[in-house]
C-alpha cells in the first residue's frame, strides 16, 4: 500500500511503501532563512551534502519534510549535519512528538539450559544502543524487548543473542506510536523518473496520481529479490577511490570482505600496490563518499578518485559573476534544457561548478558558450593531472614511513648499542651496574628508550591492529602490536617484581620494542619506494598527456585563416587543429593536410619513427617530428587511445591473478596460525622447562651468569617468552601478499611500454599456460590488404570484354566490405583510373560463399556501344557457382587450382549465368610471420591456421609460415565452436590462445582462454582480447608469451622466497636449531621480517629489465634456416571443424613456464645433437643396402591432401 510521495531531487520522486527493512524515519523541521525561491537550491544542497538522507521537500516556505535513513544518521546527527551547512533547523514540535516512536519484539530463544543464560542475554540486550527494556523468563523462553527502532534493528538484536549460542526466532514484532501499538510495517523507497520536473512543478501532478499508484507484494525474502537486483548490471556505476594504509593481503581482504556486505555494492576489487578500489554500486543505495566513508571506519584512509557512467564525461568549471542563490538556479533551469547535459552542480561560495554530459551530443566549449551566454564567465578549471596526484600520495605515504622510522632509530639505535655494549661488556648479567636492588643500569636506560617508542611510533600499529580485531580480522600490524606489548608488558613486571623481592636485576626484552618498530618502518619506508618504481611505465603513460592544442579555423580553401590555442579538455570531436614540428599531439585525429613522421616510442613501443601522410591516423600524446599538420580531432575525452591504454593499464594493475586468491586465502589464516604456533611455543618452552629443567637450562640467557644462580622460573620465563616473542616477529604475511601484485604490476608495465596491453593477472598466467595458438588468416598472417594479381576471361564476346568483366565485378562489389570486394574495387578503380562506379541492385551475400546483385550503368566505364544494359552478376568460389546450378568446366578448375597451390584466392564471375572469368586475389604474408611461427614453436607451442579460403589456398599459406595443422573453408561463424571444441580436447590445464585482428574474428578471441589482437593501433578497447598488441607487428605474440612466462616464473619464485622464509624463519626463530647451537632474539627476527617483503618487491622490480626479443636473434640462428628448409612438409589440412583434433602433451606448469630459457635451449641443443647422430648412422645404413623407399615430398604431400579432405 502506498504511503507518501516525496519528491527525491530536481528530476526523480519517491514513494515510500511498505516493505521490509525497518531503515527509514522521517522529521519535519523548520530552516530558518530560507523562501521559496530557493527551495530547490536547499533541498539539493542538503541531499548531497549529508550522507544519509534521502530526501527533502518543504510543505512550507521554511518548513521542510527529511526523509533519512537510520542505519546512517539519528535525528540528533541530521540537526547537527544541517548546522554544519550553515542553517539553523530546529524539529517542528507537534510533529516530532508525533513521530517519536518504539518498537517491541517477541523472540523466542532455545538452548538455554538455566537461569545463569537469562541474565547473560539480559545483560546484552540491555546494553545494546537503543535497547529500553528486556523481560525473559527461563520457563516461556520468550523474550519481550522494547527498543528504539531508530537506532537498533531487530537483525542487530538476534545477532547478538545469537553470538552467545543460542538460536533464535522472531515471534511477533510492534510499533508503538502515541501509546497505541500496531504490526509493524517500515517503510522502503522506490524512485520513479520524472524527467523535466523542477520540485515545484513535478509535486503537484504526483500527489494527484499517488491514490491510483499499486504495488504488487514484495517477496519476504528480500535478500534474494535484492541478489537478483545486483546481479543485472542495468543502472549500475563504477567508482574508484584511492585507499591508503594497506600494508599486506589481509588488509585487502578486511576491504573487499566488509565493504560486499553493505546493501547496494555489486562488487569490489582492491588492488594493494595501486592503492587503488573499483567499486560497483547502485545509486539508488549509496553514494561514492559514503562508500570512502565505509573504508575509512575500517581503519583505512579513503578518497574518490573518480566516477564513471559509461559514456559520460565531467567538466569541472570555475564561474565568476553569480551573486545569489537565483544566479544558480538560473544556470541550473537553462543548463538543464541543453541537450546532452545530464547534470549540473553549482556551488556559490567557491564559484564552482560541475557538470555531467554527453559527449556525443555537446562538448566543453559549447557547455561554456552556453554559461557564458548567460551573462556569467565560466572556465575550465586546471584539471589535476592524476600522475602528480598519484606521486603526491604516494610520496605522502613514503614520507609518513620515513619519518617512523627516523623518530624510531632516534631510540632503536642507542638501544640497540646500549644493548651490544652491555652484551659484550657485562656477559655476566649479574655483575652488571645496579641503580638498586633489581633494577640495573641496562634496563632502565632499555626502560627510558622503549617507552616512547611504545606509545609514539605503536601508536599508529595500536590502532590499525584494534580496528581489525573489531571487524573480526587479523593483519601484520596485528602481529606486531601483540610482540611489541608482551616484551614490554613481561619485561615490566619482571623488574618490578625483582625490584620488590630484592632480587638482581632480570634479563629483559625492553629492546624489542625499539628495535622492531625501527625495523619495520625501515622495511615499510624502503617497500614504498621500490613500490613506487613498480608502476613507472604508468606513471610515464599519464605523463604524455597534452596540456594543450592549436585550435585554428580553415576558408573555403583549406588556409588558415583564425586560430588560438586552447586546453586539450576543450577540445572536442571535429575539432581543426594545428601541430608544429617538435609539438605533443593533442588527442586523437586524422591528417587533413601535410606529412610528418611521428615519435610513438611509448605509446606503441615502435623504436622508429612512422612516416604520416594525409588520412593517415594520428594519436594524441605521440611527438609531431619533421612536418607540420593539420588534423581533425576523431576521438577526444576519454576515448582516446592514450586514455583508454592508461585505463586498460591501471585496469590490469587492481585486477588480481587467479595466484593471488591462494595467496589471500593463506594470508587470512596466517596470523592466527603464528599467534596459535607462538601460543604453544610459549607453553612448550615452559611445560618443558618444569620437566626437563637441566637440559634447557643451557639455552637461556642466564647460563652465561658465573656470579647469580638464577631461579627456575626465572630461566623458564625468560626462554619461553623470548622464543614465542621472536616467533611473532618474524612471522611475514606481507610477503606472501606482495608476491604476485608486485610481478602483475611490473609485468603489465613493462608490457605497456612495449605496445603489449595485457588486461590484469589472469591473462598474464593464463597466456603462460598456453599449449596451442590459433592464428586467423586474413590480417593476422597476411598484411590484410590483399590485391588483385591475375585475370583471366574465357567467353571472347564484343559484349564481354575483360573491361566490361572488370566494371561489372567492381560495382557488383560495391555493396560488400568482404576484404576481397574492397581489393576488386581498389583494383577497377586503378584500372580505369576513375573512383566512379555503376549502380548495383538487389545485392545479397552469403557469408562463406559469394554474393548475387543485378548490375547497371557501367557504361561511366566501358562505353563500346551506349547501351545501357541490365547484367545479373554471380561472383563467389565453387560451391557457389554449384548452388547456382553452373557447372565448373574442368580446364577452368585446373586455373583456380594453379593459383590455389600458389597461395591465391580465386573468385569466379557469372554474367547472365554464363561464366565468364577468374580473378586471382593475393594477400601478401608478412615478413614476420614464418619467424614468429618458429620462435612459437621453438618455445614448445602447437599452431593452428584457421581460415575460410580452400583447402588448396590454406595449404600453400601454411607452408609458407610453417604451420603444420590447418582447417580449411571454415566460416566465419564457425571460428568460436571450433574454439570451444578445441578447449574441451585440451583440458583445463592446457590453454588455448587465439591470434586475430579483432574485427570478425571477435567471438573467438572471446571464446579462447587468451584471446591476442593484434595490430589495433590505436582502437585499443577491444572487449573480446585478453591481450592487445598496439603494433602490426606479429612477431610481438611472441614477446608477450615470453613477458607471460617471465612474470609468472618471478611470481612463483616470489611465492617459494615468501613461503620458504616463513616455513624456515618460523622454526629457527622457535628454537628447534637450539641443539646445533643456533638461537635468534627477537631482535634479529624483525630484521628478518623486514627484509623479507622488501626482497620480495626488489624480486619483482628485476621484471624491469625485461627485453623484448628480437627478429635478428632468430634470423641469425641457424635453426630457423634449417626449420625453413623444412616448414613446408609434413602440413595436415581438414576441411571444415566436424573432425576437430588435436594432440595433447601432458606438460606440467613447472615445465612449461620453463621453455624458452637457456637451460630449455642446453637441453634443446643436447636432444638435436643425437638426433642428427642416429640421422647420420640411419643415412649411412640406407645408402649401404641401396634403400629406395623414400617418396617425394610433393608425392608425399598429394596423398596425404587428398586423405585429409575427404
Amino acid at each position: 500500500m502506498l504511503i507518501d510521495w516525496l519528491t527525491f531531487d530536481k528530476y526523480r520522486a519517491m514513494a515510500v511503501y511498505d516493505a521490509h527493512g525497518p531503515h527509514i524515519s522521517q522529521i519535519e523541521v523548520q530552516l530558518a532563512g530560507v523562501y521559496e525561491a530557493n527551495h530547490d537550491y536547499v533541498s539539493n544542497r542538503l541531499y548531497h551534502g549529508i550522507d544519509g538522507l534521502l530526501s527533502c521537500y518543504f510543505v512550507d516556505d521554511d518548513q521542510a519534510k527529511l526523509l533519512f535513513d537510520t542505519r546512517r544518521l539519528d535525528r540528533f546527527a541530521l540537526l547537527s549535519a544541517i548546522q554544519r551547512l550553515g542553517y539553523s533547523a530546529q524539529p517542528i514540535a507537534s510533529d516530532s512528538q508525533a513521530n517519536i516512536e518504539t518498537a517491541q519484539v517477541e523472540i523466542r530463544i532455545e538452548g538455554m539450559h538455566c537461569n545463569s543464560c537469562v541474565s547473560n542475554i539480559c545483560d546484552t540486550v540491555e546494553n545494546l544502543p537503543g535497547a529500553f527494556d528486556i523481560h525473559l523468563t527461563f520457563q516461556d523462553k520468550l523474550a519481550t524487548i522494547i527498543y528504539d527502532p531508530s537506532i537498533l534493528k531487530i537483525d542487530d538484536i538476534i545477532t547478538e543473542i545469537e553470538k552467545l549460542g543460542f538460536q533464535t526466532a522472531i515471534a511477533n514484532s510492534y510499533i508503538i506510536q502515541n501509546g497505541k501499538a500496531s504490526k509493524q510495517h517500515p517503510v522502503k523507497d522506490a524512485t520513479i523518473a520524472c524527467d523535466n520536473k523542477s520540485i515545484k512543478t513535478c509535486q503537484t501532478p504526483i500527489e494527484d496520481i499517488s491514490s491510483k499508484v499499486v504495488f504488487k507484494p514484495q517477496s519476504p525474502r528480500k535478500h534474494e529479490t535484492q541478489s537478483k537486483r545486483m546481479e543485472e548490471n542495468d543502472g549500475l556505476e563504477t567508482c574508484f577511490l584511492n585507499v591508503l594504509g594497506m600494508t599486506c593481503a589481509s588488509c585487502v581482504d578486511r576491504i573487499q570482505r566488509n565493504i560486499s556486505k553493505i546493501e547496494g555494492i555489486h562488487s569490489i576489487v582492491v588492488a594493494l600496490l595501486a592503492q587503488r578500489a573499483e567499486v560497483k554500486y547502485d545509486p539508488e543505495y549509496l553514494l561514492p563518499s559514503q562508500i570512502a566513508s565505509l573504508i575509512n571506519d575500517l581503519g583505512f584512509q579513503a578518497e574518490v578518485l573518480d566516477t564513471v557512467t559509461r559514456g559520460i564525461e565531467v567538466i569541472d568549471l570555475n564561474i565568476e559573476g553569480m551573486t545569489c542563490d537565483s544566479c544558480i538556479i538560473n544556470i541550473k533551469t537553462h543548463m538543464a534544457k541543453v541537450p546532452g547535459i545530464k547534470s549540473v552542480d553549482v556551488v556559490l561560495l567557491t564559484h564552482k561548478g560541475r557538470i555531467k554530459y554527453d559527449a556525443s551530443l555537446i562538448g566543453p566549449r559549447d557547455i561554456i558558450n552556453h554559461i557564458d551566454g548567460l551573462g556569467f564567465t565560466a572556465s575550465v578549471l586546471a584539471e589535476n593531472i592524476k600522475s602528480e596526484d598519484l606521486a603526491r600520495l604516494h610520496r605522502r605515504v613514503t614520507r609518513r614511513w620515513r619519518n617512523s622510522f627516523i623518530l624510531a632509530a632516534v631510540f632503536g639505535v642507542p638501544a640497540m648499542i646500549i644493548m651490544l655494549v652491555f652484551m659484550f661488556k657485562y656477559a655476566d648479567h649479574a655483575v652488571a651496574p645496579h641503580i638498586t636492588a633489581g633494577l640495573s643500569v641496562e634496563n632502565l636506560v632499555m626502560f627510558l628508550l622503549a617507552t616512547p617508542v611504545q606509545i609514539i611510533s605503536g601508536r599508529y600499529f595500536y590502532v590499525q591492529a584494534y580496528r581489525a580485531v573489531k571487524h573480526k580480522t587479523t593483519n601484520m600490524d596485528v602481529l606486531i602490536v601483540l610482540a611489541t606489548t608482551i616484551a614490554y608488558v613481561y619485561s615490566l613486571i619482571v623488574v618490578i617484581v625483582n625490584m620488590i623481592l630484592k632480587m638482581p636485576s632480570p634479563m629483559s626484552f625492553f629492546d624489542v620494542s625499539p628495535m622492531l618498530f625501527m625495523f619495520v618502518s625501515l622495511g615499510r619506508w624502503l617497500e614504498h619506494i621500490a613500490k613506487g618504481k613498480t608502476s613507472e611505465a604508468l606513471k610515464k603513460l599519464l605523463a604524455l598527456q597534452p596540456p594543450q592544442g592549436t585550435l585554428v579555423k580553415l576558408d573555403d580553401k583549406g588556409k588558415i585563416i583564425e586560430e588560438k590555442t586552447i586546453l586539450a579538455q576543450l577540445i572536442q570531436r571535429d575539432d581543426i587543429l594545428k601541430i608544429l614540428p617538435g609539438e605533443i599531439i593533442p588527442t586523437d585525429g586524422r591528417i587533413i593536410d601535410g606529412t610528418t613522421s611521428c615519435d610513438e616510442s611509448l605509446i606503441t613501443g615502435e623504436s622508429m619513427p612512422v612516416d604520416k601522410t594525409v588520412g593517415a591516423q594520428v594519436v594524441g600524446g605521440t611527438k609531431n617530428l619533421v612536418g607540420l599538420i593539420i588534423i581533425r580531432a576523431t576521438h577526444v575525452g576519454q576515448e582516446t587511445a592514450l586514455k583508454q591504454i592508461i585505463k586498460l593499464v591501471e585496469d590490469a594493475q587492481t585486477s588480481k591473478a587467479p595466484i593471488q586468491e591462494l595467496a589471500d586465502k593463506i594470508a587470512s589464516y596466517f596470523v592466527p596460525f603464528v599467534v596459535s604456533v607462538s601460543t604453544t611455543v610459549l607453553i612448550m618452552y615452559i611445560i618443558l622447562g618444569y620437566t626437563i629443567f637441566e637440559k634447557i637450562k643451557h639455552y637461556s640467557s642466564y647460563a652465561q651468569s658465573h656470579t647469580y644462580q638464577a631461579t627456575k622460573n626465572e630461566v623458564v620465563f625468560e626462554l619461553a617468552f623470548r622464543y614465542a616473542i621472536s616467533v611473532l616477529s618474524i612471522a611475514c604475511p606481507c610477503a606472501l601478499g606482495l608476491a604476485t601484485p608486485t610481478a602483475v604490476m611490473v609485468g603489465t608495465g613493462v608490457g605497456a611500454s612495449n605496445g603489449i596491453l595485457i588486461k590484469g593477472g589472469e591473462p598474464l598466467e593464463s597466456a603462460c599456460r598456453v599449449h596451442t595458438i590459433v592464428f586467423d588468416k586474413t590480417g593476422t598472417i597476411t598484411k590484410g590488404k590483399p590485391n588483385v594479381v591475375d585475370k583471366h576471361i574465357f567467353i571472347r564476346d564484343k559484349h564481354i570484354t575483360l573491361d566490361r568483366m572488370l566494371a561489372i565485378a567492381a560495382t557488383a562489389e560495391s555493396g560488400s566490405e568482404h576484404p576481397l570486394g574492397l581489393a576488386v574495387r581498389a583494383h577497377c578503380k586503378e584500372h580505369f583510373g576513375s573512383d566512379q562506379l555503376g549502380h548495383c541492385h538487389d545485392f545479397k551475400a552469403v557469408w562463406g560463399y559469394g554474393l548475387t546483385a543485378r548490375v547497371t550503368d557501367i557504361e561511366c566505364l566501358v562505353s563500346d556501344d551506349n547501351i545501357s544494359r541490365s547484367y545479373m552478376v554471380l561472383i563467389g568460389n565453387r560451391e557457389w557457382m554449384m548452388r547456382n546450378n553452373l557447372k565448373v568446366a574442368d580446364s577452368i578448375d585446373k586455373i583456380m587450382s594453379r593459383h590455389e597451390h600458389d597461395g591465391h584466392t580465386a573468385i569466379l564471375i557469372a554474367i547472365d549465368n554464363k561464366l565468364v572469368g577468374i580473378l586471382a586475389i593475393a594477400d601478401e604474408i608478412k615478413a614476420s610471420a614464418p619467424l614468429t611461427i618458429y620462435a612459437l614453436q621453438s618455445l614448445g607451442l602447437d599452431t593452428i591456421l584457421l581460415t575460410g579460403d580452400n583447402v588448396k589456398t590454406a595449404r600453400a599459406i601454411a607452408a609458407q609460415v610453417g604451420i603444420k595443422t590447418v582447417y580449411a573453408e571454415v566460416l566465419p561463424t564457425q571460428k568460436e565452436r571450433f574454439i570451444a571444441k578445441l578447449k574441451e580436447q585440451m583440458g583445463s590445464r592446457n590453454k588455448v590462445a587465439m591470434v586475430g585482428d579483432g574485427i570478425n574474428d571477435s567471438p573467438a578471441l572471446a571464446r579462447a582462454d587468451v584471446g591476442i589482437a593484434v595490430g589495433t593501433g590505436a582502437d585499443v578497447a577491444i572487449e573480446a582480447a585478453n591481450i592487445v598488441l598496439v603494433r602490426d607487428e606479429l612477431f610481438d605474440v611472441v614477446a608477450a608469451i615470453m613477458l607471460s612466462k617471465k612474470t609468472v616464473w618471478r611470481i612463483r619464485l616470489n611465492f617459494i622466497w615468501a613461503s620458504a622464509y616463513n616455513l624456515i624463519g618460523i622454526p629457527i626463530a622457535a628454537g628447534v636449531l637450539l641443539p646445533a647451537g643456533v638461537r635468534m632474539m627477537p631482535w634479529m627476527a624483525a630484521a628478518a621480517m623486514a627484509l623479507s617483503s622488501v626482497t620480495v618487491v626488489i624480486s619483482s622490480l628485476l621484471l624491469r629489465y625485461f627485453r623484448k626479443p628480437t627478429m635478428d636473434k632468430y634470423n641469425s640462428d641457424n635453426r630457423f634456416r634449417e626449420w625453413s628448409q623444412k616448414k613446408s612438409s609434413d602440413i595436415i589440412v581438414r576441411r571444415g571443424i566436424d573432425k576437430v583434433s588435436h594432440n595433447r602433451k601432458k606438460t606440467t606448469s613447472l615445465i612449461s613456464s620453463l621453455k624458452g630459457s637457456r637451460l630449455s635451449q642446453i637441453v634443446s641443443n643436447s636432444i638435436k645433437a643425437v638426433k642428427n647422430a642416429v640421422m647420420d648412422e640411419d643415412k649411412k645404413t640406407a645408402a649401404l643396402f641401396n634403400d629406395n623407399r623414400s617418396v617425394t615430398h610433393s608425392y608425399q604431400e598429394e596423398i596425404e591432401l587428398q586423405a585429409t579432405t575427404l
